[in-house]
Parts: C-alpha cells; sequence; structure tokens
C-alpha cells in the first residue's frame, strides 16, 4: 500500500472518526474505551479509523486488528493517562505462533507518548506475531523507566518508515525481539514459541537525544533475519545498532550517525555496513561483521 494525498483523503471519507464514537480528546478524559469500541466495531471486516488532531488520553491499552487502517491527523497523539506499561499494540491469542497474528495493518502518522511524571517502566506500542504490518511517520516519545519506545516480537514483513523515536533512557529505542517469553512479551495473548523477526525494514527514521539509549536492537536472542536499517539518522545516542550474536542478513545502508558514543555494535558476523556516514563518533564499528565504503569521522574508509 502507498499512500498519496488523494488515497488519504478516500480513507479519511470512509474512515469511522473517532470523535464521533464518544472519544473527546481533550488529553485529561480517558478515551480508552471509546476508541477500543471503534477498534472493536471492525474486528472482523478490518477498515478505518480517524483520529483528529487532538491529545488521547488512555488508562488501559488500545488494540488493533488486522486490515485496519488507522489515520492520525498531524499532531493526534495517543498519551498515557496512567501509569501502566504499554499503550498500544497489536491484538494476539495465545494459539497464535509464528507470523500468524495480526496482518496487513498501517498505523500512520500517530504520535505515541509517555507521561514523565511515571516511573513505571513501559514500552509504547508494541507488535507480535504480526505479518504485514507498517508504522508510518509516527513518533514514539518520552516512555517512562527503562523499556522501549517500540517493541517488534515475533514478526515478519514489518515497515517502520519515516518514524521519530525520542526521550528515552535506558534500553533499545527500537527493540527488534524473539517472543522467548513473558519477559520478553509481558502483556496477554503471546504463545512464547521463541518466533524470532524476518524482514523488517527501517527507512527514514530519526532516533535522538536519549544519550544512554541504543537505536535499534536487542540485547537477547537469535531468530532473526532481513533487518535492514536504510536512510536513518541517530543522533546523540550511546549506540545506533545492536544485535545478538546469531542475527543474520543485518544490512545498515545509507544512514548517518553523529554524536553517539557508539555506532554499530557487531555481534553478528552476518551484519553489513555500506556507504553511512559517522560523525563525532566514538567507537565506530566493533564485533566481527563487514563495513564497506563509510566516512568516518571525515575520512572515507572504503
Amino acid at each position: 500500500m502507498v499512500y498519496n494525498s488523494g488515497v488519504v483523503i478516500a480513507e479519511i471519507n470512509n474512515a469511522k472518526n473517532v470523535l464521533s464514537y464518544g472519544a473527546k480528546g481533550d488529553g485529561t478524559t480517558d478515551d480508552a474505551q471509546a476508541i477500543q469500541a471503534v477498534l472493536d466495531s471492525l474486528k472482523s471486516t478490518g477498515g478505518t479509523i480517524y483520529f483528529p488532531n487532538r491529545v488521547y488520553s488512555v488508562e488501559t491499552a488500545l488494540e488493533f486488528y488486522s486490515n485496519q487502517i488507522l489515520l492520525f491527523e498531524p499532531g493526534a497523539t495517543i498519551f498515557q493517562g496512567k501509569a501502566i506499561n504499554n499503550i498500544f499494540r497489536s491484538y494476539c491469542e495465545t494459539s497464535w505462533t509464528g507470523f500468524t497474528g495480526t496482518h496487513d495493518s498501517w498505523i500512520v502518522g500517530a504520535t505515541f507518548k509517555g507521561n514523565s511524571t511515571f516511573s513505571l517502566s513501559t514500552t509504547l506500542a508494541g507488535i507480535v506475531h504480526c505479518n504485514n504490518v507498517a508504522f508510518v511517520g509516527c513518533k514514539f516519545l518520552n516512555p517512562p523507566g527503562s523499556w522501549h519506545c517500540m517493541e517488534v516480537s515475533a514478526s515478519s514483513n514489518i515497515k517502520i518508515l519515516s518514524c521519530e523515536f525520542g526521550g528515552h533512557s535506558g534500553s533499545e529505542m527500537l527493540q527488534i525481539d524473539e517472543d522467548i517469553s513473558s519477559g520478553s512479551w509481558p502483556w496477554d495473548g503471546a504463545a512464547h514459541d521463541s518466533t524470532g523477526c524476518d524482514n523488517v525494514l527501517i527507512d527514514g527514521c530519526l532516533f535522538n537525544t536519549s544519550p544512554n539509549s541504543y537505536g535499534i536492537g536487542t540485547h537477547h536472542g537469535s531468530s532473526f533475519d532481513r533487518i535492514t536499517v536504510t536512510n536513518c539518522t541517530f543522533d546523540g545516542i550511546n549506540t545506533c545498532v545492536r544485535f545478538a550474536g546469531g542475527a543474520q542478513n543485518v544490512l545498515f545502508v545509507g544512514n548517518i550517525v553523529k554524536n553517539c558514543t557508539n555506532g554499530i555494535d557487531y555481534a553478528s558476523a552476518k551484519t553489513f555496513a555500506n556507504g553511512n556516514v559517522f560523525d563525532t563518533v566514538t567507537t565506530v564499528l566493533s564485533g566481527s561483521g563487514v563495513a564497506r565504503n563509510n566516512m568516518v569521522n571525515g575520512s572515507f574508509v572504503a
């Protein structure tokens, strides 16, 4: 699916507007029940849901389903209204293994924002056992504690395009993960069958102003294949990319890395970096991957 202005207008005209179904969008009222009711109404059929530019506070996590398109007007925000450890995720059932869960859904233009007054570690958005799901033009900002801006677990054919990640402290901002236990996916519905991720594209994204954080990666697991990071900018974080040792075919191409402590942590020899720019980076590359044709602190390294 490719969106242009005409397609977006057509989708909006056929969409269910959350304000018409009871959501207030005033930043204080708990809108979770009203929004979830709209999502539930399209569970079996799929369809488009439109979020005008308001702040939608939620005190329970929202779950989306297959064949749904969630269109957010610029500025429309899902805000963490209560100390909960997740505010948005894919629907999942324990019988769904591999990549057989929620599929063919798009989330376009959303801002997911944590509440900095809370101390409970939170992952703002997460998907598990999904196939063909895309997040386009979204922002993932200020998750409390040390979890993640976004979790992609046990999923295939995932696109994360032109998104922004920031205001995070601790571990990976965007975690690519295995569904190995309740520790890796602590919410309801996952099979915990050790499925990893395959064919994940991260393109045109910004990871910034989180000096203690890692940009993309995982700190455990090995079932990862075809992870592609292209045209992204990493600015002012600890390490831009790190993967566990069993990751295969990790491509890091055409990215800009600046003002970071570390560039790429090659836990896997099957990581390939080509045509990137590293500027004011203390340790550019570590581990056993392959690097070609990169600009490193002002010098071209073939």
